[in-house]
């Protein structure tokens, strides 16, 4: 099964941040944008893993999270992975409780890589994706409007456990389903 480890966001600033996709919807621009109940941080994602798998992973991140506790995040500002003329990724920034993030995402990256999961080469960055960009159509238009956004502020929420997550794909989008939830102290 497709598989990823995340952390949620409070309804709240989801409803904050899907008001913002709705306003970046009217640019016209060619993405594919993130449905509002799957707004989430991606600490890691683990593609294919075989569903007798799922249990040694969990074990993983269960024992390298023990001590390490909830902790808040802010979220502001709004731009583009990779900058400038040929962005992919848009996203919502986080502020206070980033490094937080990553260092979960560091914690959990080195004890999944001692089971045999490929270590990620990308640095982490705290972040909500909210769309794909398809193709180049009124980038300009979007542009625009991420940059109006840039200092936005869509507020705060605390963040008490990791997800263990299931992805379906489908002509409709993805659909998340959570496996397992690990409670940080």
């Amino acid at each position: 099964m497709r598989t990823f480890i995340s952390i949620d966001v409070s309804g709240e600033l989801k409803d904050k941040v899907f008001d913002a996709i709705k306003r970046l919807e009217k640019t016209g621009a060619s993405v594919k944008w993130v449905e509002k109940d799957n707004l989430h941080i991606t600490l890691k994602f683990l593609g294919e893993v075989q569903e007798k798998d799922i249990n040694g992973s969990v074990k993983a991140v269960s024992s390298a999270l023990k001590g390490f506790r909830e902790f808040e995040m802010e979220f502001e500002g709004t731009g583009t992975f990779p900058g400038g003329a040929d962005p992919r990724v848009v996203w919502v920034g986080a502020k206070a409780g980033a490094q937080k993030a990553k260092d979960l995402a560091l914690i959990i990256d080195a004890a999944l890589s001692k089971i045999g999961f490929k270590k990620e080469d990308r640095e982490f960055r705290s972040h909500l994706t909210i769309g794909r960009v398809r193709d180049r159509k009124n980038l300009s238009s979007l542009n625009t409007e991420l940059e109006k956004m840039k200092n936005e502020n869509f507020g705060k929420t605390m963040i008490d456990k990791v997800n263990i997550m299931k992805s379906t794909l489908s002509p409709k989008g993805p659909a998340y389903e959570v496996i397992r939830s690990i409670v940080l102290e």
